[in-house]
């Protein structure tokens, strides 16, 4: 493991200096950037004698989240490349690998990448407001796959219109070896009806639908109580023999100076006879407040959150960071037809300190509500950090 992260970093570092050598004499890009994050959770964990006699007992854990190294290079301004490895767990996993072709009258990325659904998901973890996505993103979106989407933005940043096709199954570096050729279908359309750069407010309305083509294969959702350092699934439907599932989400959010809010919508319509065709849903709506002043960051172009920096880092001026106060209420719904999978519902409070924008400690009390073995309660920490460095021609 550790010869394998000290040869990746290094070739990492050889592409930076080779690009500026590259660039000194033939030109043929314009940047290129070599980064990284890492994230450090702990968390203290409780619940009824009922929900400890059928999931826990629940332990103290640790664990690192994320732990990320990447390379990505745009050339001549018109394709981008990016490749980027996870070593959490204790081995190296593909995230995003891709490459895209910009300023056409679209864009066009193939590899390994996010598909198209979902402001939370799409969202980086840098920069989502909790430790942990919500119940519904985490049990619905469909995240990262290997496959190729089409993306454009209208009317000056208005609209953004993105559509994939995405291959499954494949494993965690991206391949599908003799195995049968199954695909997602995946679109998503968000539109920006306010935006004022000047101060960060913005209103964000999105819809975004996806097909998986399972051709009577196993299908089961299930899912943490937002604390990932437990094993444990609260709800959970068992597999499922079925033909395909289709699912269709919501999104919304609003910045008004310090104060945001932000909520999602997501419902599964299941392709299964046998089990009575059964429909999930779920949701999630969250506020948070910037209590030293700053607010949110909107990407309008790819319409999702992006970092935040602090008016005062720590370590300027009598600089403390920046701090934020929210609060998350999110349920789902695994009971429909002949499955009973369970509900599932969770508040979560939750404080931020930004130290700077690179570097930020989260704490959140996750407080989960099981509709048939009673409560579980887990206060969460978070140590986060990461970096980049960028060579220009």
């Amino acid at each position: 493991m550790r010869k394998s992260l000290a040869i990746l970093t290094a070739l990492l570092m050889l592409s930076v200096f080779s690009f500026t050598a590259l660039a000194d004499d033939e030109k043929p890009a314009e940047e290129i950037e070599v980064g990284g994050r890492f994230m450090l959770d702990m968390a203290w964990m409780s619940g009824d004698d009922a929900i400890e006699e059928e999931f826990g007992p629940f332990e103290d854990a640790i664990e690192y989240r994320r732990a990320r190294i990447y390379a990505k290079g745009t050339f001549f301004g018109k394709v981008e490349f990016k490749v980027q490895y996870d070593f959490a767990g204790g081995d190296a996993d593909w995230k995003d690998v891709y490459l895209k072709i910009k300023h056409l009258p679209f864009n066009l990325t193939v590899g390994h990448f996010k598909e198209p659904f979902g402001l939370e998901e799409l969202t980086s973890s840098k920069y989502i407001t909790f430790i942990e996505q919500s119940l519904v993103t985490d049990t619905f979106a469909p995240s990262r796959k290997l496959g190729f989407m089409f993306d454009v933005n209208l009317a000056d940043k208005l609209i953004w219109l993105g559509f994939g096709i995405f291959r499954e199954p494949t494993d965690s570096y991206g391949d599908a070896l003799n195995v049968e050729a199954l695909y997602n279908f995946t679109g998503r359309f968000a539109i920006t009806p306010m935006y004022n750069k000047d101060n960060g407010n913005a209103i964000h309305l999105g819809v975004a639908y996806t097909n998986r083509n399972l051709d009577g294969g196993d299908l089961r959702y299930r899912v943490r109580p937002e604390v990932h350092v437990t094993a444990h699934r609260f709800v959970d439907t068992g597999n499922m023999y079925a033909e395909s599932s289709s699912i269709f989400g919501l999104e919304a959010a609003a910045v008004f100076g310090p104060f945001s809010v932000q909520g999602e919508f997501m419902s599964a319509s299941v392709d299964a006879t046998m089990v009575g065709d059964p429909v999930f849903s779920g949701f999630y709506i969250q506020a948070s407040y910037w209590l030293t002043g700053e607010h949110r960051n909107y990407k309008v172009s790819t319409k999702e959150f992006d970092r935040v920096k602090p008016k005062k880092s720590l370590g300027q001026e009598d600089g403390i960071g920046a701090f934020e106060l929210a609060l998350r209420y999110s349920m789902i719904d695994l009971n429909d037809a002949d499955i009973t999978g369970g509900e599932l519902n969770n508040f979560t409070v939750g404080l931020n300190w930004h130290l700077n924008p690179y570097t930020r400690i989260m704490a959140n009390y996750v407080m989960s509500d099981h509709d048939e073995y009673g409560a579980f309660n887990c206060f969460y920490l978070r140590f986060q950090t990461d970096f980049k460095i960028k060579v220009s021609k």
